[in-house]
């Protein structure tokens, strides 16, 4: 049995023709399913979640498995549905409907959704993979990541592309992934810089002002930047990509190198492995999880999860 989690305001609602289109062929081959449509922001973390509880429930030996129809906020957010006691039952599926992809990028899943369908029902194999954590020491708060969570520029843009119209005329044109660049344009000239001190697992540390500071699990978050150009999804390590304030015309000058992995050959921009990292900012700033607003803290921790999930490629 597959449990599709459907968002259907996903790309501005250009997928709700697509998911109707591959729900044909979900009954053209007879496959057993069910659909569940998300209908508020966290419903997919409920609906996750409640289907790991009926699973534990009924007892049933076999994996649950579940596919995430949309982008990779509704990726994000069946993840942290998932209780961790659950992580070793489940089996996750993406089918890359959403205007952002990086989670089906870093797999190597097809962006077609319909050939990515067609790995999903052919279940070649499934590897495990790891999740980052995000914890709040002073609130408390608590998100897990599939791709990326940031503090900073990156965030900024993040919570801009998230709310603004022009996304949704660009998704109808399917350009959906030009918005980051259009928005990280004109963060460059109103952004502030992050004064920060970092620690790394416990140990070494640097303090300074920075443009971002970004935890990644993937290569890639934001449509295609390769801010962690070497980063390894399952190698139980977070890659610190590290952006000092520049002036606004060097930023605009690193933009473009952001999308070749270039960036790292600019002084002032580090990209650090670490099992842990701390982050003190001197005011409350911006946080994103896989793109989805996060809140704004002054104390950040990143870390990597110490159970991995299986997903199918």
């Amino acid at each position: 049995m597959y449990h599709f989690i459907v968002n259907l305001n996903s790309k501005s609602n250009t997928s709700r023709r697509l998911w109707q289109l591959l729900e044909l062929e979900l009954k053209r081959r007879g496959v057993k399913y069910k659909s569940h449509f998300t209908q508020y922001a966290g419903h997919a973390s409920d609906i996750a979640a409640q289907l790991c509880a009926a699973h534990d429930q009924n007892g049933v030996s076999a994996p649950l498995v579940i596919v995430t129809a949309g982008g990779d906020g509704t990726a994000n957010e069946v993840l942290n549905g998932i209780p961790v006691s659950a992580c070793k039952k489940v089996i996750l599926g993406f089918l890359p409907i959403g205007s952002g992809n990086d989670l089906a990028a870093a797999l190597g899943i097809p962006s077609d959704p319909f050939e990515a369908l067609n790995h999903i029902l052919s279940l070649r194999r499934t590897v495990c993979i790891d999740h980052g954590v995000l914890y709040c020491p002073e609130s408390g708060h608590t998100r897990h990541f599939h791709v990326s969570s940031g503090v900073g520029y990156d965030a900024d843009i993040c919570l801009e592309a998230s709310t603004t119209p022009v996304k949704t005329f660009l998704n109808q044109l399917r350009l959906g992934r030009l918005i980051y660049l259009i928005i990280a344009l004109k963060q460059v000239f109103k952004h502030k810089p992050l004064r920060a001190k970092l620690v790394f697992d416990g140990l070494t540390s640097q303090s300074g002002s920075y443009l971002f500071i970004t935890a990644m699990n993937a290569a890639m978050e934001g449509g295609g930047m390769r801010l962690a150009p070497h980063a390894k999804i399952n190698d139980h390590r977070l890659s610190v990509c590290i952006v000092r304030d520049f002036p606004r015309i060097k930023i605009l000058i690193l933009l473009p190198a952001l999308f070749f992995g270039l960036h790292t050959k600019f002084s002032g921009i580090d990209v650090i492995d670490c099992s842990c990292v701390d982050i003190f900012c001197k005011e409350p700033a911006t946080l994103h999880a896989d793109g989805e607003f996060s809140g704004k803290e002054k104390h950040v921790r990143y870390s990597c999860a110490k159970e991995q999930i299986r997903v199918m490629l």
